[in-house]
């Protein structure tokens, strides 16, 4: 459940992480791309300066190579001015370089190609010096030469608004590039006019450049006007004004006239020299550096203050994002923890209801009969949510289920009773039935007849032993008890007399030992059953070995052997752990009662009870009393000797079972210490001591085979049979009877 309801909050909860983490992500890297055009707008500044500072290295080397066509005749004076010129440009050019290297390598492939192109165009300067200083070159190809090096620092500039999204950054990037490409354009106009003035001529290929230039720099400054925001503009009209700038524009029309009419370029004004020219056209120039210098300078403050509210909105979002994961992490831990503790506390409630309390209530109905209160203890669950609902639903099923075993309790109670109504009415029966034969053995004469009347006393016996069955059933002690120990050899002994194929049963057991008087009936029973299973299922002409030995604890052992078929494995495992713990009655124990009554006889005096694979083949029921349930000499123990083939008991014994009663009660005497079994040949006429028999036929009845896979122990079948624990075929010899000796 608890990983359930964690994966229900974790899914949307990665989602919102992935989002959140998305928008922290994106203003990162806006803030890192603002970040990187504030450099290039740092750097911008410095390209407008180097880019003006050509210029005017333009315009110093259109005049130093107007003078003389050869170089060995140009002037010193104007050679310096262009030295100067160059001085200033190096120097400009050593800090650009510089801080182009801090800045490193630029993002997008663009960028990249810009950077490289600015950096061969600046390399071509020395190279374009050299030509200007050694070679016969005309004013046109220096001039153009130089404006492609400033198209290259003005694409680089261009550079600051490739990677922004805001808006306003890009139009004020392209501002400044239309506001650059017209200061160029009239950088390029003054370097021409200044080189036409110095040698007072204009060529047409010259006139006409400067017609052009004049054109797209009048283009370029309305660019500059549509793309500017209301601030630049303002920079532009406060600066870019004053009469220098209206004279250049007078003078380079006044000059174009005259050359149109081939006249003097100079000397018809006192103002018209090549000197008064560069002056103005040098102030205007200044003026619009000025301009493109501030406008440069607001576009980095712009890129400053973009890449601050980028960081501050990166800040703002990661902050945000681990709010929220912490609150869904404290909702999530709280509503986990609302559901998980209940359905807990219902899980633990509901086991200790399902392996102690049920039970133990149960166990005290079956003891008790019924249960006058089915009130149970409620699971400690006071939500009013489903769970709460549902361990109030599980009080009413352990209520409802107390309510049943109750029930069920009283039921059993109520079929105990009847059976142990039934046993009482039919012991009742059968003791009368007992002295009546009795009755008539003592008075009959005919062999036959006595024959007769002995298989009757004998039936008679079994069925007392079937009613005692009920009894155990019913959880009843039996009401025949003796008051004195009984020696163990007559104790096995009175079970075998309760077996109808006694004859086939030969017992070896030890004369010093005694059993306690209470439990004797009951090991009588016990023993009894399974001796009668071990005739059953073994073949007529083979014995049954009841031994018993001493152990080392002061418990006995006593093991019925026969010589059947033997069980498989598994049904012996079957059959044991049905002996280790008597099973509740049902349907399927009372098709197995003689395994339920062996089971409740044993359990009831500590007594241990196991099948076990016979050493010569069959079966062997393994009996081990307690010591507490024997009496032993405290002078040595006796070792199991050899026997003789057959057991028997004291010649004179009693008539009646009356008299066979009392002699049982009256402490018999121990056999010979030199003699620790008392075995041997039956005589013809035996007593009955304990239910044996009191007269022994000389052969027994038994022409049938008990059924195949008949069930456990199925007692009460009647006299021929008591059952199938050992589920196999009893051979029984031809029917055949003799008059008793």
């Amino acid at each position: 459940m608890r990983s359930r309801l964690v994966a229900l909050i974790v899914i949307p909860t990665a989602v919102a992480l992935a989002l959140g983490g998305l928008r922290v992500y994106e203003s990162t890297d806006t803030t890192v791309t603002h970040a990187h055009i504030q450099d290039r707008a740092e750097i911008g500044v410095l390209v407008v300066e180097m880019a003006n500072q050509l210029g005017r290295e333009r315009s110093a080397s259109a005049i130093y190579i107007s003078d003389d066509p050869d170089p060995s005749r140009r002037s010193d004076d104007l050679r310096q001015g262009l030295e100067e010129q160059r001085d200033a440009s190096r120097e400009l050019y050593t800090s650009l370089m510089a801080q182009l290297d801090d800045l490193g390598k630029l993002d997008g492939e663009l960028a990249t190609t810009r950077l490289e192109n600015l950096r061969s165009q600046l390399a071509n300067l020395d190279t374009m010096r050299e030509e200007v200083d050694t070679t016969r070159v005309t004013v046109l190809p220096v001039v153009t030469n130089y404006r492609t090096i400033s198209r290259s620092l003005r694409e680089f500039n261009q550079t600051m608004a490739d990677e922004s999204g805001d808006t306003d950054l890009r139009e004020a990037v392209r501002a400044l590039t239309a506001l650059s490409s017209a200061r160029d354009q009239l950088s390029y106009e003054t370097a021409l006019m200044s080189h036409a003035l110095s040698r007072n001529t204009m060529t047409g290929g010259i006139a006409e450049a400067i017609e052009s230039s004049r054109a797209r720099y009048e283009n370029e400054i309305s660019n500059f006007v549509q793309a500017a925001s209301p601030e630049q503009r303002a920079i532009f009209d406060e600066n870019f004004t004053g009469l220098e700038v209206s004279q250049v524009s007078t003078m380079r029309m006044r000059v174009m006239y005259r050359a149109d009419r081939g006249d003097n370029l100079t000397g018809v004004t006192d103002n018209d020299g090549p000197e008064d020219y560069q002056e103005i056209a040098t102030t205007a120039l200044n003026l619009l550096q000025t301009v493109e210098e501030e406008i440069a300078r607001a576009i980095a403050a712009d890129a400053d203050e973009l890449r601050t509210a980028a960081m501050t909105r990166t800040v703002t979002d990661l902050v945000v994002v681990v709010a929220v994961l912490l609150a869904v992490f404290v909702l999530t831990s709280l509503v986990v923890r609302s559901l998980v503790r209940p359905l807990r506390t219902l899980e633990d409630g509901a086991r200790r209801i399902a392996d102690r309390d049920l039970p133990e209530a149960i166990n005290r109905m079956q003891e008790a009969g019924s249960a006058p209160d089915a009130r149970v203890a409620p699971i400690e669950v006071d939500t009013r949510d489903e769970i709460g609902e549902v361990a109030r639903a599980f009080d009413d099923v352990h209520r409802v289920a107390l309510t049943l075993a109750s029930d069920e309790a009283a039921l059993r109670s109520n079929v105990n009773a009847m059976f142990v109504n039934l046993s009482r009415r039919s012991q009742t029966l059968v003791e009368r039935q007992l002295r009546l034969i009795d009755g008539l053995e003592q008075s009959e004469q005919d062999a036959d007849r006595l024959s007769d009347l002995f298989q009757l006393d004998h039936l008679a016996t079994r069925m007392r032993r079937n009613n005692e069955n009920l009894l155990v059933l019913s959880g009843q002690d039996n009401t025949r008890k003796w008051a004195q120990p009984v020696p163990l050899v007559d104790v096995l002994r009175g079970a075998v007399s309760e077996v109808e194929q006694y004859e086939r049963v030969n017992v070896r057991a030890p004369s010093h030992i005694s059993v306690l008087g209470r439990p004797v009936n009951d090991v009588i029973h016990l023993v009894a059953e399974l001796v009668e299973n071990a005739t059953s299922f073994s073949p007529h002409d083979t014995e049954v070995l009841v031994s018993a030995k001493t152990l080392a604890h002061g418990g006995v052992q006593v093991d019925v052997t026969d010589s059947g078929i033997g069980m498989a494995a598994e049904d012996l495992a079957a059959i044991n752990a049905r002996l280790a713990a008597p099973p509740v009655i049902d349907v399927a124990v009372s098709r197995r009662m003689g395994l339920f009554v062996v089971s409740r006889l044993a359990h009831r005096h500590g007594i241990e009870l196991e099948l076990a694979e016979a050493h010569g083949g069959g079966t062997t029921a393994r009996v081990i009393f307690p010591p507490d349930l024997l009496i032993t000499p405290v002078e040595g123990q006796h070792a199991v000797g050899g026997a003789e083939p057959r057991a028997q008991l004291p010649t004179g014994a009693p008539d009646t079972y009356a008299e066979a009663e009392a002699a049982f009660a009256s402490s018999p005497a121990p056999a010979e210490p030199g003699d620790p079994w008392q075995t041997g040949d039956a005589p013809s006429d035996i007593g009955t001591l304990g239910g044996l028999p009191k007269r022994q036929p000389g052969t027994t009845r038994g022409d049938e085979h008990p059924p195949s896979g008949q069930d456990l122990w199925d007692t009460g079948q009647g006299a021929s049979r008591s059952g199938s624990l050992f589920e196999r075929p009893a051979a029984r010899g031809p029917r055949g009877r003799a008059a008793p000796t």
